[in-house]
């Protein structure tokens, strides 16, 4: 069963377009977005995202349009990035009291069991985090509101192969605890490809998805 649907989307950009973009991709599995750095990996993250008001066609998560109804969608959709968003000066506590409000199925409980297991500091500031602390966090945040969607873009670049080794396993565990469908966008395909159940192969603007067997 197919829990994000794209059909015949398409964005255009001064000197680079995406047209025709047509991928199922299945409920509960791991699917890796492979690719170049500037192929068109987050260009397909921000379109699943309802990010591009003006793209053509449809993409709809769990049926929901992500264009027309991305307030809905974004309740059932986390996102795992390097970019550091959240309040640097506050803790991870602190920071979960400023954004919970926002999220319907908010679990504090879970939260704080996955900061413990990914071994982060509650009350260490999301600013004097290192880069992988960082990204534990954030993967803790972003589970902790049960989604059905999790979309992790490049979360081990820049990373040592120890941490990603580390990281990807202790994802695995966790994805199979929830009924999570998982999108992961990298460039580094030797980590990812021992776990994803599919493959979307990303050039130039162009997507095909296969089965990773």
């Amino acid at each position: 069963m197919s829990i994000i649907e794209i059909k015949d989307a398409g964005i255009n950009f001064k000197g680079f377009s995406i047209e025709g973009v047509n991928l199922n991709i299945e409920k509960g599995m791991i699917t890796a977005i492979e690719g170049q750095n500037g192929a068109g990996k987050t260009t397909l993250i921000k379109m699943i995202m309802g990010m591009y008001p003006k793209m053509k066609g449809s993409i709809t998560v769990d049926g929901v349009d992500v264009v027309k109804n991305r307030a809905k969608m974004l309740e059932n959709v986390s996102y795992v990035s390097e970019t550091r968003t959240f309040f640097m000066e506050l803790n991870a506590y602190e920071n979960e009291n400023v954004y919970k409000k926002y999220y319907t199925n908010w679990d504090s409980d879970r939260f704080k069991e996955l900061l413990k297991r990914m071994n982060v500091s509650g009350g260490t500031k999301v600013g004097d985090m290192s880069k992988g602390n960082f990204i534990r966090f954030q993967t803790a945040f972003a589970m902790a509101n049960h989604p059905k969607v999790i979309i992790l873009d490049e979360p081990t670049a820049g990373l040592d192969p120890v941490f990603r080794v580390d990281y990807i396993k202790l994802l695995q565990e966790i994805v199979a605890e929830e009924d999570v469908t998982v999108l992961i966008a990298t460039h580094m395909t030797g980590d990812i490809n021992r776990i994803a159940d599919y493959i979307i192969d990303v050039s130039d603007g162009r997507y095909v998805i296969r089965e990773n067997v």
